[in-house]
């Protein structure tokens, strides 16, 4: 009996024991804290760098997600979305107005209900709006009147008058034509869809091909606006050619400066189905000679005049002139858009250099603030016989008389 109390001390303390061993086993049972992952955020559209116009404005379409529950979305720190917690996922539309030119980034960052974070970078590009087309005629009204002046026997002009649409004030527009060598007619079907009043036509007559100008001169009733005709390309002379090789310098020739954002363009058809023999791959094996270089394709000369002298019958077709380009059809019986970039080697001659030796013709050039036509110059109207000394192309296109078209001329932005 007089163990029992040492009995009982010992069997409280194993009881103790074993309620710290219970005890510490329930605290290690307790769960961890849930662990979520880190939020994401990324730009689904547009393409990083992507381009925006001034006065536009650009929709960044993101999506964000938090296993934690998200908190906000924000753009350079500025938040643009709220949550309460209880969503996970989203999607954000963030609008981007730029307001001046140049490269620009965004950092957009996600925050979730633990105070996580992540971010991505989004890059723009604010460009200024391009300058619409200015449109000087679309050559496609219908014609209203018809009238041919006899000069001489071998010189009959023609002038139709023609409806039109154009960035001008002109409602109706007048295209002249040397009757004897060539035809033109206004408000045509069109050759690829045969819809009707659509594009302006001109059809060679082949005899005398290349004695005499075959010019549609295109008078717009009033002048193209100076701001326009100052950002296409300027000539410059650089070279000067002797047409007789005495050693005297003939003419002078003009190549482009650079630095134009400006450039005409006309689109254009040339069918090439009525005489076999002048097919474009026909016209593509001859050489080329001062003024005309058929090896690129069918030449089209363009010209910017002013309608007071170059107008006039007789030479006037050589005078008046502020500027001349050359452009090639490269594929017949399908439309194609002529880009006047290159200075017109045969035109050059007529045009004042400021320096001379050009021909007397050039003694009345227009100024930039005068052009008032623009003169469409078919490769069958080149004055080939000074230079085709062996009559190589005479021979070859004798017989021309493939159909040409025209329509849509204007100015546009240059692509360089």
């Amino acid at each position: 009996m007089k163990n029992l109390p040492i009995k009982l001390i010992g069997l409280a303390f194993q009881a103790m024991m074993l309620l710290c061993i219970i005890s510490c086993g329930d605290d290690d049972d307790t769960p961890p804290a849930p662990t979520f992952a880190a939020p994401q955020i990324s730009v689904t559209s547009p393409a990083d760098g992507v381009e925006v116009e001034l006065g536009q404005t650009l929709d960044v379409s993101l999506s964000v997600s938090a296993e934690a529950g998200l908190s906000s979305v924000s753009a350079d720190n500025q938040s643009i979305q709220t949550y309460g917690g209880t969503e996970t996922s989203d999607a954000v539309t963030y609008q981007i107005s730029p307001t001046t030119v140049g490269t620009f980034t965004v950092d957009f960052m996600v925050v979730d209900a633990q105070d996580s974070s992540a971010s991505t970078t989004f890059s723009y590009v604010a460009v200024e709006p391009p300058v619409p087309p200015f449109i000087i005629s679309d050559l496609g009204g219908a014609m209203i009147s018809s009238e041919v002046i006899e000069v001489e026997s071998w010189d009959m002009r023609t002038t139709i008058t023609f409806a039109n649409s154009s960035d001008l004030s002109s409602t109706q527009m007048a295209i002249q034509f040397v009757a004897d060598n060539g035809e033109a007619m206004a408000g045509v079907a069109n050759p690829a869809s045969g819809e009707t009043n659509q594009v302006m036509q001109i059809i060679p007559h082949a005899q005398n091909w290349g004695a005499h100008y075959v010019y549609g001169m295109i008078k717009l009733g009033e002048t193209i606006p100076v701001a326009e005709l100052q950002e296409l390309p300027q000539l410059e002379f650089n070279a000067t050619v002797d047409f007789d090789d005495d050693g005297t310098p003939d003419a002078s020739t003009a190549s482009v400066a650079d630095g134009f954002t400006r450039v005409i363009q006309i689109d254009a058809y040339y069918d090439d189905t009525i005489v076999d023999s002048v097919s474009m791959n026909a016209i593509k094996q001859l050489p080329a000679i001062y003024g005309l270089d058929l090896s690129k394709g069918y030449q089209v000369d363009l010209i910017l005049a002013k309608d007071d002298p170059h107008g006039t019958v007789g030479t006037g077709e050589i005078q008046g002139m502020y500027s001349a380009y050359s452009a090639w059809i490269t594929e017949a019986n399908t439309w194609q858009t002529l880009t006047f970039e290159v200075a017109s080697e045969g035109q050059s001659q007529f045009l004042d250099d400021g320096d001379g030796p050009n021909p007397e013709e050039s003694r009345n050039p227009a100024t930039i603030s005068e052009v008032d036509v623009v003169t469409l110059v078919p490769a069958f109207s080149q004055t080939v016989y000074t230079y085709d000394t062996d009559n190589q192309i005479r021979n070859a296109i004798d017989g021309d008389y493939n159909h040409l078209y025209f329509r849509n001329l204007r100015i546009v932005n240059a692509d360089n």
